[in-house]
Parts: structure tokens; C-alpha cells; sequence
């Protein structure tokens, strides 16, 4: 840990039966009691005491463990993203796994520092070196929080590019719509100075009219008159 000690919760003898309906060498209750009651202590405990490792120190299944491969993954599971590392007991090879195929998937399972040991027929035992086994995790959990603030940076400069992209489009928007109002108004004018001049140019030809009408009748006039006097 970061006082520079090590927190460590240590598991053994689950003997995790995937499919259990019931406990051994557990008083019947009001509640339920399954494989499940296993996983779920255990997830709590590791919730609580937040280690810097989680040692399982052999017997997580048995004969009884069928498919072995799901009792593992289930049962060594509940470490989640912490580091964790496992060796054998006498009765992990009782499945139809051998030892070493045991051993085998436990190395390929998130989190594992399991190692195949150097020992012939006995391959859970190997060295775990915990201070490297701490930076490395220190230095996975730097790379993941530097990739969140990479992810971080890139979502923010989309959303600046899309602000920027939406704040242009409303400023086009605003300039057509004035643009439009101004030509709406000029062609509205326009069209007011077309009627003025045409009721301009009605009133003078009524005008005219009315001045022709009067000489003409002036001259009708004239002539009625000459006729009589001739």
C-alpha cells in the first residue's frame, strides 16, 4: 500500500461447489444457504478490508467441483480487479483436472499472479515477488487513470468542435434572417412607391379626362351656336 506495507486477505479450504443447494456444518436458518452465501462473504470481506493482495492457499475446489473450470473462476473471481495469486492443496486435483491443468487455468483467470512453480508435481509452489507485483498494479492503475484522462480530454474537445460548430450555424442563421428582413423590407417598399405612383398617374389621367370632357363640351357649345346664327 502507499504507507509502504502490505494489506493481505488470505483464503483457503472453500471447497466451491458451483452448484450447491445447501452448506455443510451449517445450523438451518430462515434463509437460504448455497454456493452463493461463499461468494458473497467473501466479496464483502474483500470489499471491507481492501487488500493489496489476495492469497488462496489451496482446497478452493474438489471432487465435487463440477466443471471445475466454472467452481475456479467463480470462486477466485470474487477478487475482481485486485491482484491475487494461488497455490494448491490436496484436493484441487480431485476434479477432472490434473494438477497442472489446474494450476494452468488459474494462471489465465483476471488478476492472477500465479506462476507455475519450478518444483516437478508440484506447481503451485513458486516466488511472489510483492513489490513488483504492487508497481506493476500501481503502474496499471496510472495507465488506466491516464487513459480516462485521455478519453476525458478527447470527449471534451469533441464537445468544444460541436459548441463551436452549433454557436457558427446560429450566427449564419441569425445573419440570413436579417438578411431576409432587409430584402423583405426593400421589396416591400418598392412595392409601396409602384402603388403611389400608380394612384399618382390614375389621379392625373382623371385629371385630363376631366379637362377634355369640358372642352369638349365647350365646343359643342360653340357649334350649337354658330349653327343658329347662320
Amino acid at each position: 500500500g502507499e504507507s509502504g506495507t502490505l494489506r493481505l486477505v488470505h483464503v483457503s479450504d472453500a471447497h466451491y461447489h458451483p452448484f450447491a443447494t445447501a452448506c455443510e456444518d451449517v445450523p438451518r436458518g430462515a434463509g437460504p444457504c448455497t454456493h452463493r452465501n461463499t461468494t458473497q462473504f467473501l466479496a464483502s470481506v474483500l470489499h471491507v478490508e481492501r487488500p493489496d493482495l489476495v492469497a488462496f492457499t489451496g482446497d478452493v475446489i474438489d471432487g465435487d467441483s463440477s466443471p471445475p473450470q466454472l467452481a475456479m473462476a467463480q470462486l477466485y473471481g470474487v477478487a475482481g480487479a485486485r491482484p491475487w495469486a494461488a497455490s494448491l492443496g490436496n484436493h484441487d486435483e480431485e476434479s477432472t483436472l490434473s494438477r497442472d491443468e489446474v494450476l494452468a487455468y488459474v494462471t489465465t483467470l483476471r488478476g492472477s499472479l500465479t506462476e507455475h512453480g519450478p518444483v516437478k508435481g508440484s506447481p503451485g509452489n513458486f516466488y511472489l515477488d510483492v513489490v513488483a507485483a504492487g508497481a506493476a498494479a500501481a503502474g496499471e492503475a496510472a495507465e488506466a487513470t491516464a487513459t480516462a484522462a485521455e478519453v476525458d480530454v478527447a470527449e471534451a474537445t469533441t464537445a468544444a468542435a460541436v459548441g463551436s460548430a452549433v454557436a457558427r450555424r446560429t450566427r449564419a442563421s441569425e445573419a440570413a434572417a436579417v438578411a431576409l428582413a432587409a430584402a423583405s423590407g426593400s421589396v416591400v417598399g418598392a412595392a409601396e412607391e409602384a402603388r403611389a405612383a400608380a394612384a399618382t398617374a390614375t389621379a392625373e389621367a382623371a385629371g385630363e379626362t376631366a379637362k377634355a370632357e369640358v372642352a369638349l363640351a365647350a365646343a359643342e357649345e360653340a357649334a350649337t351656336a354658330w349653327a343658329a346664327s347662320a
